[in-house]
């Protein structure tokens, strides 16, 4: 704002040339200065600056306190299976088992010869048996000889064999067989004989005896006789 300025003193002042239209005076001293206006009115906000530059990074803050335990998560899919280890040491002997049932084991005795003397049972061959049981197929073929046309033979051929206890001859089975040998030189006769047989703890020995009558002369036929033992593990 600006103040009237008012000239008190000094020779040639202006009003005298307003006046009289003389020269102007020269310019006077300046005067003290006015006191400070009032304060005028905020103006108009202005346009937002530029944004400054980022300024350095500050400290690192404290760690904050452990968040709580999060639900446990679905069971993930089975892993494949893993190398097979190394084999570990034997372990240590286990206790003996109980004993198991005897196995089968067999034997056959054969006799391929015996020229008879007599018409009744004789002795034809045996087998010594141990402890155990035993089922026993005992054979034998005889045969009959005679000459049809010197009349020296029976009608009848009849033979026999029966398996015995040797300790005490009882018999352990036994069969006989007859056939008609009229007119014949030679006839055979074959007897077979099934038998159980129980040996003790000592053992038992067995004999195969047969009889051969109805002719003039009596011997084993060419397949001869025999014993056939087959230990077992028991009965039923």
């Amino acid at each position: 704002m600006l103040m009237p300025f008012f000239q008190s003193s000094g020779a040639g002042f202006g009003l005298g040339r307003l006046r009289g239209g003389g020269d102007t005076g020269a310019t006077g001293a300046q005067g003290d200065k006015g006191e400070t206006g009032a304060t005028g009115a905020q103006g108009d906000k202005g346009d937002t600056g530029a944004t400054g530059a980022q300024g350095p990074k500050g400290d690192k803050g404290d760690t904050g306190a452990t968040g709580a335990t999060g639900a446990t998560g679905p069971t993930g899919p089975q892993g494949p299976a893993g190398p097979a280890g190394p084999q570990g040491p034997a372990g240590p002997t286990g206790p003996q088992g109980p004993t198991g049932a005897a196995g089968s084991s067999a034997r056959i005795q054969f006799e391929d010869f015996h020229a008879f003397a007599g018409t009744t049972y004789e002795y034809i061959t045996g087998m010594s048996l141990p402890e155990g049981t035993y089922a026993i197929t005992s054979r034998a073929e005889l045969k009959g000889h005679c000459t049809s046309s010197a009349g020296n033979c029976n009608d009848t051929l009849y033979v026999g064999c029966y398996l015995r206890d040797a300790s005490n001859g009882a018999s352990l089975g036994g069969s006989e067989q007859r056939a008609n040998v009229e007119g014949l030189d030679n006839q055979f006769l074959s007897v077979t004989i099934p038998s159980l047989v129980v040996a003790p703890a000592g053992g038992k020995t067995v004999e195969l005896w047969c009889f051969n009558d109805g002719s003039a002369s009596g011997t084993l036929g060419s397949h001869g006789a025999d014993i056939l033992a087959i230990k077992v593990g028991g009965t039923f």
